[in-house]
């Protein structure tokens, strides 16, 4: 990252709230707009061609600007009349007791800034093109909304199990894929907002048949594309399987329902 651009983020994520606070109204330079019209217009073919039907429609629920970054407060008003979620800021990716410990409350905690502009295809880095382009759509897709604070809830009932709840969490609400017509669409918010692992994983990732023990016993490396990927039947697969799991962990701790 060049010394700029690494400034830039700082002096954004200087300005983030938490959990309790309303989120800043960022002023982004033109570049940043740029950048975000750059990405999304090269998501568009690829969302037609790759991206679960249900997606689809919660972005045109959503309607967010396309050319030019959306402000979390836009993001919080459109979302909370679809499924009740709440955007907040953060300065960067926070322990996972706290981001979980938010989506039980149906908020999700993002960053303000945005990648740089020879980062287009896949970064790491939790910025608003994954934050508000990949999972604003999952959010506002009552299967995922539900399997976002249904993950929280596990994580607040049995904190022990987090590294086992992240896991399920990263192979379904991050890479999750289903079977639509004759291939594998993506739901996953991960796949939803890269234009390099979106047109890759078609032709590269191995699918393999939904499994709370497997998702649990793949590892998996956050700086590449992701090579194992769990497919279902259905967004109602999904939720059937993963919230079981998540439910029995809520269910089997009163003090989750308290």
């Amino acid at each position: 990252m060049c010394v700029s651009q690494a400034i830039r983020q700082a002096k954004i994520a200087d300005m983030a709230t938490g959990i309790d606070g309303v989120p800043h109204e960022i002023v982004y330079l033109a570049e940043e707009h740029e950048t975000w019209r750059r990405i999304m217009t090269q998501l568009s073919p690829l969302w037609d061609r790759s991206v679960a039907p249900e997606l689809h429609e919660a972005r045109a629920n959503l309607a967010l600007p396309t050319s030019a970054i959306p402000q979390l407060s836009l993001v919080t008003e459109r979302l909370s009349s679809l499924t009740g979620f709440r955007y907040r800021s953060v300065a960067g990716t926070v322990p996972g007791h706290d981001f979980f410990g938010a989506l039980s409350q149906r908020v999700f905690l993002s960053t303000q800034f945005i990648r740089e502009a020879y980062d287009l295809d896949y970064t790491p880095q939790p910025d608003v093109v994954h934050e508000v382009g990949g999972h604003a759509a999952s959010l506002a897709t009552p299967q995922l909304a539900e399997l976002h604070q249904l993950a929280g809830r596990a994580s607040v009932a049995v904190p022990t199990m987090l590294p086992q709840i992240a896991s399920v969490f990263w192979y379904t609400v991050e890479f999750g894929v289903i079977r639509a017509g004759t291939g594998w669409k993506a739901y996953g918010a991960g796949l939803l907002s890269s234009p390099g692992e979106l047109a890759w994983f078609t032709e590269h990732a191995a699918v393999r048949r939904l499994s709370i023990a497997d998702m649990i016993g793949t590892t998996y490396d956050i700086d590449s594309y992701q090579p194992v990927l769990f497919g279902a039947d259905s967004l109602d697969h999904v939720l059937d399987i993963v919230g079981a799991f998540y439910l029995n962990l809520i269910d089997n701790n009163p003090a989750a329902n308290t």
